[in-house]
């Protein structure tokens, strides 16, 4: 698999971590961004428990893939919790702190 990482320090507990974004076929990514104000609604954001094969780019997708609203979605790691959010505008994006561990997803000719 391959994987955008990037250099972090989680909040809890504060150990150097990569930012890792999985690549998603249909989709580019970019490693600690986000585009706030713009969730999906209709179902927000689902939380994911991390396991040790937990993808937070296929759960994802599994949201966004087939939503023609959907123009794609960001993922969150904190703790063992994860977050994926679809989203309908990816206009307004921001960098986000590391710590966010943060991956924003492109639906490609979305």
């Amino acid at each position: 698999m391959s994987l955008l990482s990037l250099p972090t320090c989680p909040l809890r507990p504060c150990t150097p971590v990569p930012t890792e974004c999985p690549v998603l076929s249909g989709y580019t990514v970019e490693a600690n961004v986000d585009a706030p104000g713009s969730n999906l609604l209709s179902f927000g954001c689902s939380t994911f428990k991390v396991t040790p094969t937990t993808n937070n780019a296929q759960q994802g997708g599994a949201l966004c893939t087939g939503r023609a609203d959907c123009a794609g979605f960001t993922t969150y790691r904190w703790g063992d919790q994860t977050w994926a959010c679809p989203k309908f505008w990816l206009s307004n994006t921001v960098t986000q702190p590391p710590a966010r561990a943060a991956c924003l997803y492109r639906k490609i000719g979305a």
